[in-house]
C-alpha cells in the first residue's frame, strides 16, 4: 500500500509528525513552509506565536481560529493584553497625575 500526500509517494508507516511521530495516514495535518509535516496539534504549538507578555503560545481556541491582540508588533492573548492594558494604563495614572 502506498500513500500519496503533497505530491509524493510514502509507506503509509513513514508518513509522520516530524515533532510527535504520530502516523498522519487518514489524519488531518498541515505543513510548514519547509515542507515539513505536522498534526494539526504540534503544527499550532509549533508556529503559533509566542504572547509577548506570557512568552505562551497564542493557540487556537476552537478547532481552527486564533484569538489575539497585536499591537506595536507585538502579538497577545487577549486576557494577557488586558491585564498589561491595565496595569499600564494603572502606572501611568499614578506616575503622570500625581
Amino acid at each position: 500500500q502506498v500513500l500519496q500526500a503533497r505530491g509524493k509517494s510514502y509507506h503509509p508507516s513513514c508518513f509522520r509528525c516530524v515533532v510527535c511521530r504520530q502516523s498522519l495516514e487518514g489524519q488531518p495535518f498541515s505543513v510548514d513552509a519547509d515542507t515539513r509535516a505536522y498534526c494539526v496539534s504540534d503544527y499550532h504549538k509549533v508556529q503559533a506565536p509566542l504572547c509577548a507578555a506570557c512568552k505562551v503560545p497564542i493557540l487556537p481556541t476552537g478547532l481552527t481560529e486564533s484569538i489575539r491582540v497585536v499591537s506595536f508588533d507585538r502579538n497577545y492573548h487577549v486576557e494577557c493584553y488586558s491585564v498589561l492594558s491595565i496595569v499600564l494604563c494603572s502606572l501611568f495614572h499614578i506616575h503622570f497625575m500625581e
